[in-house]
């Protein structure tokens, strides 16, 4: 349970205005202004605060406070977000039960939440949504976790916080908290860190920067990656490496009235694709593809004011400036200029400028009841340029609010509350240039109205045993990609089609856990039903346009069920075993066949002994996943092999005291990731019709803080 002074931080780090657009201080005041959003209703207090050990640190199982206590979220902080240095967002949270990647070889993961993913997997940063390209598997989330203080994974509906976009789950990254007092051995408190690792040669490294005065906390912190192509087992895989820079900046003051937090968040990186379906090199010729690259900046600002009584009133807001450019050889449209041979050029540029607003008052009544009311709002305008117009440039806006309520009865918890939102997407008038000899989807003005709702409850059975279930109600507006659509992607070797007539996605989930909570093991037991209305999903229709496939949006009903499974044994303070299980089936419920794309059973067991970072004791680590073959994939599946993999980890720490560093712990780790070099392919793998995973790779971390 966080400290009230830790929450204050966590909230005060929530106001989102992210200034990469023209007049963004002016926006930023205007969100201020307007009504509009919720922040945490900080339900800790009542919370299951379960734990489970996946590393160094224990990952608690409390529900993220916008959220009902019911559901099933987990918390990953500390060194547990360093585990895998390099790592993006996807892998990082890749060991928690219901959670995969759909990946692009190293460079590139999104979250996969119970069989969901892409824009039915909400990211958030500080509470505040991170709006991108999802329809894309090169565009990732724009987060970094090195810079994270913690990240929270809630598995289920989210809408009654969130609105479309979150029907099979939120990641919230949470800023570490800033400084509120001077600090106790200097006025200024760093961290360095640097890895590196064998398998695809990469480097990289972290810096943060600290301190308290006159009044204000303050951070800035950068880290950056470089990495050249990776090694699968059978050889080197051409043109897959990558660079990334992020870095952030804060500013706090805790007031009479309150907390004050700005906030600046950069992301950044170039990304070497391989490209599906491209002739072979020339003998002696480097293989060459596509590159994407990302770009996002967001500009945050929050204050909370006390109002006395138990209540108090969240203001936050964010500007958001992402941009995605692929650059190619080739632009897989007749009408592109030629390109000069060895040279690339601009295929795909677009650009999407997003603010939001959020207000929401928090309330009390007595000691058992509390709940947040809350108002949202958001404008925001995709533009497209390039030789490929893949979709118009178009508007969008979103309105909503929602109220959460939460009793604590004795020894019952009961949670509810229900949401309105509207969401609209206007294309421009400028028509799009097919290619494929059919009408293309027709540019006319959508717009959606939606409600979701929550119920919950958890019960504490007996001693350390209690049982929590829920059932909620999530929706989805169809993207610009899924709706207007009309153009090749050369990276994913596919020309994709929209429909301009798709509807929302609407889902209800049921889920229902099974919780112990002792002092020595500790286990939870999920099963949980998902029924999705117009589903869309991607299908290929058997035509080509300049030899890429044709790949039209379509919708359908769909269902998806399983069920998580995990287990923690402490060994007396000396370390603990783990074991963790997972399936999903998906099933398209109107032609009665499984759904694309749903990954096979998982199984992950390990052992951790010793201490945490910069323990001054050895610590050991073992980790073996095995990953099923798929027996009920969709006709257009590509099946892979099942497989297993080893991880190994030993780490230690001391104290060292640099001459250009001053007194300092130290903490070494050693990481060897797939250890038995196993040659495999992941099914939820974009490469796994092209090259393998990566082979055995060595990394080493070291790292030093005061």
């Amino acid at each position: 349970m966080r400290t009230a002074g830790a929450r204050n931080q966590a909230s005060g780090t929530a106001f989102t205005a992210v200034a990469a657009v023209p007049h963004a201080w002016l926006l930023v005041a205007g969100a201020l202004l307007a009504p509009a959003l919720a922040a945490a209703q900080d339900t800790a207090a009542h919370r299951d605060t379960t734990a489970f050990e996946l590393g160094q640190v224990t990952v608690i199982g409390v529900a993220t406070p916008q959220l009902p206590v019911s559901l099933s979220t987990t918390l990953l902080r500390g060194d547990q977000l360093r585990e895998a240095p390099g790592a993006p967002l996807g892998r990082a949270i890749a060991q928690i039960p219901g959670v995969r990647v759909l990946s692009t070889g190293p460079q590139v993961s999104k979250p996969v939440i119970r069989g969901l993913s892409g824009p039915r997997v909400l990211v958030a940063d500080a509470g505040h949504r991170i709006e991108d390209y999802s329809w894309s598997e090169e565009d990732a989330p724009s987060a970094d976790v090195a810079l994270a203080g913690e990240v929270q994974v809630t598995r289920g509906p989210a809408s009654l916080r969130y609105g479309s976009d979150a029907l099979g789950g939120v990641v919230n990254i949470v800023p570490l908290p800033l400084p509120t007092a001077p600090l106790a051995r200097s006025a200024l408190r760093p961290m360095l860190q640097v890895d590196g690792a064998t398998n695809n040669k990469s480097f990289g490294g972290l810096a943060r920067f600290e301190g308290f005065g006159n009044g204000i906390g303050w951070r800035v912190a950068g880290s950056g990656r470089f990495a050249g192509d990776y090694s699968a087992p059978r050889g080197e895989v051409p043109h897959t490496g990558f660079a990334e820079a992020n870095a952030e900046a804060a500013l706090g003051r805790v007031g009479a009235h309150g907390v004050t937090t700005l906030r600046l968040a950069h992301t950044g990186g170039e990304y070497q694709l391989i490209e599906a379906g491209a002739p072979p090199p020339a003998a002696g010729a480097r293989e060459e593809g596509p590159e994407r690259k990302s770009l996002d900046d967001r500009l945050q600002l929050a204050h909370e004011l006390p109002l006395g009584g138990g209540a108090s009133l969240a203001l936050r807001g964010q500007l958001q400036r992402h941009s995605l450019v692929e650059m190619s050889d080739e632009c897989g449209q007749p009408s592109c200029p030629p390109v000069t041979p060895g040279q690339e050029q601009v295929a795909f540029d677009l650009l999407l400028n997003t603010a939001t607003a959020e207000a929401a008052l928090q309330h009390t009544l007595g000691s058992a009841v509390r709940g947040t009311l809350g108002l949202s709002t958001l404008v925001q305008k995709s533009r497209s340029a390039g030789p490929v117009l893949l979709v118009p440039t178009a508007t969008g806006s979103a309105n909503g609010i929602f109220l959460i309520e939460e009793a604590a009865l004795s020894r019952l918890v009961l949670s509810g509350g229900a949401r309105v939102d509207r969401r609209t997407i206007d294309p421009g008038t400028k028509d799009l240039v097919p290619v494929y000899p059919a009408p293309p989807s027709e540019l006319r003005r959508r717009s959606w109205s939606a409600t979701s709702a929550d119920v919950g409850a958890t019960l504490a059975v007996a001693g350390p045993l209690s049982l929590a279930a829920n059932h909620g109600t999530a929706w989805r507006a169809p993207t610009l990609f899924e709706l207007y659509a009309n153009g090749p992607h050369l990276a994913e070797s596919r020309y994709e089609i929209g429909d301009s007539r798709l509807d929302a996605e609407r889902s209800h989930e049921s889920d229902v856990s099974l919780r112990w909570r002792g002092n020595v093991v500790r286990a939870e037991l999920t099963a949980f039903r998902n029924d999705v209305d117009d589903f869309i999903y991607v299908a290929p229709t058997g035509a080509t346009v300049n030899g890429l496939r044709v790949f039209e949006h379509r919708s359908t009903d769909a269902r998806l069920d399983g069920g998580e499974a995990a287990i923690d044994v402490a060994l007396g303070g000396r370390g603990l075993l783990r074991a963790r299980h997972e399936i999903v089936r998906g099933t398209d419920r109107r032609a009665g066949e499984p759904l694309p794309l749903v990954a096979p059973a998982r199984t992950m067991v390990g052992a951790q002994l010793g201490a945490g970072l910069f323990a001054h004791a050895p610590r050991l680590s073992v980790d073996v996943t095995h990953v099923a073959r798929q027996t009920r994939p969709n006709p257009d599946d590509i099946v892979t092999d099942a497989y297993t993999t080893l991880d190994l980890g030993a780490g230690w720490g001391f104290g060292a005291s640099l001459p250009w560093y001053g007194a300092s712990p130290v903490a070494v780790d050693l990481l060897v990731r797939n250890a038995t070099n196993v040659s495999y392919r992941d099914f939820l793998g974009r490469y796994k019709e092209l090259a393998d995973e990566p082979g055995r790779n060595l990394v080493l971390r070291v790292t030093l803080a005061r």
